[in-house]
């Protein structure tokens, strides 16, 4: 019996260049809740960029950050899961020297370092304001846990050798080792006495691949990567074509809904 369902965002929930969700994702997520099944998002995103999914539907849970940190719907903190203060203090002397552009996140606070065009372009696109650079005494004071890179392809590699970290795959994201989605959403869960084969989650990306595997049902969208796919259960339409809903119908964890506005 499915209790709790996780779900990716972007290519997920939102499909590419949407502004809002398919009707019909929102239509499911309305049944499901009314069945008692907790909801959660999973994603990649910083806190602010979760926000404008609360005035869609009011999920009972947050994992941002790639699951590095996790609140529910009244903000309480359900998992922190920062860097080593060595961890973080070496990976900053790296970005530092190599000049490497990045936001480093510490949970609801973002800061740049290194300024870039296409820092700043993300920024823009997102409608976020411009931070303050990063204060270096945060390395000992505060909790560091996330750094978004940018020029990623270049940049990765300087940072692969740094004890204590992980890139995720197919992102642009830098995370303590033995993180991810899938660690964040079995300790949420755990929090709320649910085991792993009563999860379902859904996702597009290399990044959800081991979400997918460790979910008791994975479900992997048709516009997603093969590394998705394959970790996946089962394969949904896409996320532009009701996706959502049709595998929510396939497993009966929702019954034929009128999607229309």
């Amino acid at each position: 019996m499915i209790k709790a369902i996780f779900f990716d965002v972007d290519g997920t929930l939102l499909p590419y260049g949407w502004e809002r969700p398919p009707e019909s994702t929102l239509a499911a997520l309305r049944s499901a809740r009314e069945q008692g099944i907790l909801l959660f998002l999973c994603t990649g995103r910083m806190k602010a960029l979760t926000d404008p999914f609360r005035e869609w539907f009011p999920f009972d849970g947050y994992l941002s950050l790639n699951g590095q940190y996790c609140y529910d719907q009244s903000g309480k903190v359900l998992r922190c899961a920062p860097f080593s203060k060595e961890t973080a203090k070496e990976a900053f002397s790296v970005i530092q020297s190599a000049s490497i552009p990045c936001l480093f996140q510490e949970g609801e606070a973002f800061f740049y370092l290194n300024d870039h065009p296409a820092l700043r372009e993300f920024l823009k696109e997102n409608r976020l304001p411009f931070p303050q650079p990063y204060p270096p005494e945060h390395l000992e004071t505060h909790d560091l846990l996330h750094v978004l890179l940018f020029e990623f392809e270049k940049n990765a590699p300087l940072l692969s050798h740094v004890p204590g970290l992980s890139i995720t795959s197919g992102g642009f994201d830098v995370i303590p080792q033995g993180g991810g989605k899938e660690t964040g959403m079995k300790e949420v869960a755990k929090r709320y006495g649910i085991t792993c084969e009563e999860i379902m989650a859904f996702g597009d990306g290399d990044n959800d691949a081991g979400m997918l595997a460790g979910a008791g049902l994975g479900v992997a969208m048709e516009n997603g990567s093969e590394k998705a796919k394959k970790a996946a259960d089962y394969i949904t339409s896409d996320a532009r074509e009701d996706g959502i809903y049709e595998a929510l119908r396939h497993f009966g964890v929702v019954s034929l809904l009128d999607t229309r506005c």
